[in-house]
């Protein structure tokens, strides 16, 4: 379902990056490009499309998506501050173990549901249990594109289950990680060969962290992963020459030790990567980086953060051997007397990473890729600035510079590369110099909320992207959370065409503490003119649907 990224997202998201406690320097750097947009069924933004003004140099990523555990709601006793929480943040408060979920479905044909149970330790709460979980189930499905038959391969769907377990102690925590993700979608009678094509991702991680006197800490993790693509045949006397099965065998073993004093840190990290083309014997990368940072911090108002490392990597790039490096700073500057800030991070440098496999078929969804995915390098240069004005607007800039280093390009669609034989486009690697932005406005007062953003590519356009975009956003809801209502509108274009404009609608009612009801109209016009919303060549993405759900808080 197409997803968009309004000023309100960003701005929480920007945000958070201030307010949220920083993470040790020992986390995982992934950097992600600014916005990656893919019309209809392909998420238009990505969850992680807004770049981490912290973490700026990315790891050797593994084969899957890391699973990374869900925010434990942290525990008040203040009673005044729970007569604003929602009811599943009153639920979490009043005890250890935590569900909530959704369920529903729609027109046309499309099924939901997502569930998520958690248990919770708390320093203030001595029946929380010490040693947390996470679990997560999400199911998405359609069956049918407005007036197209789902038995022609008008279909998507797509289920997830991931968990974690930590287990703690006084000096040390171990975690064990899950994940299982599949994902299928039609090829909409287009090929005279396949009937659609899926993507299975299984995960599995384990970590150890160990805390050590003086301020010093250890810690250690393995990843193990398997990636596999395929496309169901319906010709099985004319199998064709391109290779409709890629499957990757992945392992990540790191080790890093840091430190940290008063507002002081120092971290040295050091990873492995395998990833081998599964039934070749030499298709197959080996990577290892060695990576040194440190920061400074002043209180929460200014932080300063340096990276630099050094990667051996097996891929065909020149030497063999990249020393990505970035510096990032990050400041609060107040506004007077009031408790509103002006917000500014800055990020640059050169980064270098090896591109998740589950990621990049996902965002090329009817695109073959035939080898393994070289290394990925580019230069970059990050800001964004966030300015209150007044007491209920706020103004935010977000600006990216991206251009490819030593030869190490970008893998994405081809999209002049479709034949009628075969039914798929080709991959391809692309140099390219980027500038993308994100300008918007926002506004809240009292039960509205409404913003408005201008997102465009100046320079290079990925594939299935558009060169601007105009998103805009009005909420309502009652001061208690009983009810609520939203509606969003996105218009994009390119040289070559406009897409259909995106209007979609929101609404819920809270009939219990731990009840609701809500109504979504997504992507209406296609629905209202009976027309397709283009993908690119001869597909389409599924449009309109219109999806009643049930929530709950348990």
């Amino acid at each position: 379902m197409k997803k968009s990224i309004t000023l309100l997202g960003v701005l929480n998201c920007v945000f958070s990056i201030f307010s949220q406690e920083m993470p040790d320097i020992k986390d995982n750097i992934i950097l992600p490009d600014i916005m990656t947009i893919v019309e209809g069924d392909v998420p238009v933004v990505a969850d992680d499309a807004i770049p981490s003004f912290v973490s700026v140099i990315p790891p050797e990523k593994p084969l899957t998506e890391t699973v990374v555990e869900e925010d434990i709601i942290p525990v008040s006793v203040n009673e005044t501050e729970n007569k604003m929480l929602s009811p599943s943040e009153m639920a979490v408060r009043e005890r250890s173990l935590f569900m909530e979920g959704s369920v529903g479905g729609g027109w046309p044909g499309n099924v939901m549901g997502d569930i998520f149970i958690q248990t919770r330790r708390s320093s203030d709460n001595a029946t929380a249990l010490p040693s947390p979980f996470t679990f997560r189930f999400n199911h998405n499905s359609a069956f049918g594109f407005g007036t197209h038959d789902p038995a022609k391969g008008y279909t998507v769907s797509n289920t997830l289950l991931k968990g974690r377990k930590t287990f703690t102690r006084e000096k040390i925590e171990w975690y064990l990680d899950g994940l299982y993700n599949t994902s299928s979608d039609g090829l909409q009678s287009k090929s005279p060969v396949f009937s659609d094509i899926t993507n299975h991702t299984i995960d599995g991680k384990t970590g150890l962290l160990l805390f050590l006197p003086q301020g010093f800490s250890l810690n250690g993790n393995m990843n193990i992963g398997l990636f596999t693509r395929y496309a169901d045949s319906i010709a099985n006397d004319t199998m064709p020459s391109l290779s409709h099965h890629f499957s990757v065998f992945s392992i990540v073993p790191a080790l890093g030790i840091d430190w940290k004093k008063n507002s002081v840190g120092i971290a040295f990290d050091a990873e492995y990567l395998y990833n081998n083309l599964y039934g070749s014997a030499s298709d197959s990368i080996h990577r290892g980086s060695i990576m040194l940072s440190a920061f400074w911090e002043r209180e929460a108002v200014l932080r300063i953060e340096g990276k630099t490392a050094v990667v051996f990597t097996s891929a065909d790039v020149p030497g063999q051997i990249i020393i990505p490096f970035s510096l990032s700073a990050e400041g609060k500057i107040p506004l007077g007397k009031t408790d509103r800030q002006i917000m500014v991070a800055v990020s640059g440098g050169l980064e270098s990473f090896q591109p998740e496999y589950g990621s990049l078929f996902t965002d090329n969804v009817f695109t073959v890729f035939r080898s393994l995915a070289g290394e990925q390098s580019d230069w970059f240069a990050r800001t964004s600035v966030i300015i209150p004005v007044g007491s209920m607007f706020a103004v935010s800039v977000l600006g990216e510079f991206r251009s490819t280093a030593l030869e190490n390009g970008c893998a994405e669609s081809d999209f002049s590369s479709w034949t009628a034989e075969y039914g798929f486009f080709s991959g391809r690697t692309v140099t390219r110099t980027s500038f993308d932005s994100d300008i918007g406005i926002s506004f809240a007062k009292g039960m509205f909320d409404a913003g408005i953003t201008w997102r465009s590519r100046w320079l290079h356009v990925p594939a299935g992207a558009y060169r601007n975009s105009i998103i805009g956003t009005f909420a309502v809801h009652d001061s208690d959370a009983r009810w609520g209502a939203d509606i969003s509108a996105e218009i994009s274009w390119r040289h070559d065409r406009f897409a259909l404009p995106d209007i979609s609608f929101g609404s819920f009612y809270r009939a219990t503490r731990f009840v609701s009801f809500a109504l979504k109209m997504t992507d209406v016009v296609p629905l209202i003119l009976g027309r397709d919303r283009i993908y690119e060549g001869p597909y389409i993405l599924r449009g309109g649907a219109i999806t009643f759900l049930l929530q709950f808080y348990l």
